[in-house]
């Protein structure tokens, strides 16, 4: 297997438990939680496709419970870390029973999530590059990125242990010394802080007012990306994908530095509907103003696609603000992968 050098961690204490690449990837946690699961045997996996195919054939024909019915029978049916999905690129994506919802959806969408997302930030990242996947979920961005661009290295982060660990099995898996794995929330400072759990995984927030259901809170280590650079743990990023469901704005607050000096790409899930109090909106054009590379684009919500043109467009008013399901804030110094995503005709830039 392919070896990734140890995270340093002796400048940052609470980040301390570095786990071997040849477990079950690399996954640090804090020493006040439980470990993730160690593998010393390579996994025995069972592809998923089957099930994964009737699952995605009920979300089309059930008038209700197209969430619930998946999750309820992956729990039932499926032992952890037991199965995989093999994702558009070839990468094994190894499977958590609380997100079986989550993949049924991949599996009728040619084994990927968000597909267009995940092209926007293969744009984004230079080849070798470094990405940082916050608020990773199943991880699927993060494992198809790392067996992309084997010369770079892709961080996520996810603060459920159970899809954290589902992560790092599928670095094993596949064999990725360029995946690193962190099973915590990133806010706004380094500490302990609240998850607020909903029914679905992909919910999940680390604010009560994001606007979902809350289904439980439980208790969990919070680290600021401005603690984790400074102190050697983790390389500065060339693009940072951020889906937090509505606590965007912590994670702003805890990168004020980083965004500021290393003026990393931004691309950010952004609902207006769920930015209570525009505080999500004012962090982005608090950086704006601070930093004048920074273009802001956004890409149009489904509904609204036939307005615009451009996959990516220029926000420039309130209305624009209002139309729009994701933001990119493209540093027009630091380099891309494929210009053409950000160019009049493809993309926003003018």
């Amino acid at each position: 297997m392919q070896q990734a050098g140890l995270l340093d961690t002796r400048a940052f204490g609470a980040l301390s438990a570095v786990y071997d690449a040849a477990k079950i990837g690399y996954c640090v946690t804090y020493p006040s939680l439980p470990a993730p699961t160690l593998v010393d045997r390579p996994l025995s996996l069972a592809d998923a496709d089957g099930l994964l195919s009737v699952l995605s054939w009920l979300q089309r024909v059930l008038p209700r419970g197209k969430g619930a019915v998946p999750r309820a029978l992956g729990k039932a049916l499926a032992r952890p870390l037991s199965r995989y999905l093999t994702t558009r690129h070839g990468t094994k994506l190894v499977l958590s029973p609380s997100s079986y919802d989550v993949y049924a959806t991949m599996r009728g969408c040619d084994n990927a999530w968000d597909y267009h997302d995940f092209e926007v930030i293969r744009a984004g990242t230079p080849e070798g590059g470094v990405l940082y996947e916050v608020g990773a979920n199943v991880g699927y961005f993060a494992v198809e990125h790392a067996k992309l661009d084997p010369g770079g290295r892709v961080y996520a982060f996810e603060p459920q242990s159970d899809l954290a660990r589902a992560i790092a099995a599928s670095a094993s898996a596949n064999g990725f010394g360029n995946l690193f794995v962190y099973n915590v929330l990133v806010g706004d400072r380094s500490g302990e802080a609240t998850l607020y759990l909903a029914p679905g995984t992909i919910h999940a927030s680390a604010v009560p007012d994001s606007g979902r259901p809350i289904s439980s809170t439980v208790s969990m280590p919070m680290i600021a990306l401005d603690d984790l650079v400074e102190s050697g743990a983790a390389l500065p990023p060339d693009l940072v994908k951020i889906d937090v469901e509505g606590s965007e704005a912590l994670v702003f607050q805890g990168a004020a530095r980083l965004f500021r000096s290393a003026k990393p790409h931004i691309y950010l899930e952004y609902l207006p509907e769920f930015d209570v109090g525009g505080r999500i909106r004012s962090e982005i054009e608090a950086l704006l103003r601070d930093v004048p590379s920074y273009r802001l684009l956004g890409s149009p919500n489904n509904s609204l696609r036939h307005k615009y043109r451009e996959r990516l467009f220029a926000i420039r008013s309130d209305a624009d603000w209002a139309d729009i399901d994701e933001v990119f804030l493209l540093n027009t110094d630091r380099p891309v992968r494929s210009q053409a995503m950000f160019e009049n005709g493809t993309g926003a830039i003018d």
